[in-house]
């Protein structure tokens, strides 16, 4: 959830920079020497965010798609249905792995 938000945050603020600034006028709120910075900490979100959904996903597949999505506890020495005892979310292991090579596919584009 964390990684999404994060993509969400860096993908959606480096647009509405350039509008804001261009478009509205506000070119006098922030100095043209401040503009590239920002731009580029927006950008650097974005691949930090990348990189940390790919380790997540590379660390998924070594424990066999059996991670928990919300706190990434290994799931598979419990039973296959239940609820990890780290965060307390109802978990499948189908549906766990299911949700990690979904997660997998769109991120790495296979």
């Amino acid at each position: 959830m964390r990684l999404a938000m994060g993509l969400a945050l860096g993908v959606i603020l480096v647009p509405v920079s350039f509008i804001a600034l261009d478009g509205f006028g506000l070119n006098d709120l922030i100095p043209n020497g401040l503009l590239f910075p920002i731009v580029w900490l927006c950008l650097a979100c974005v691949y930090l965010c990348h990189r940390s959904a790919k380790r997540a996903l590379r660390r998924a597949a070594a424990h066999d798609h059996l991670l928990c999505p919300d706190c990434l506890y290994d799931l598979r020495n419990l039973d296959a249905t239940g609820t990890c005892p780290e965060c307390g979310r109802a978990s499948e292991h189908d549906a766990v792995r299911a949700q990690w090579v979904d997660a997998e596919r769109r991120l790495i584009r296979k």
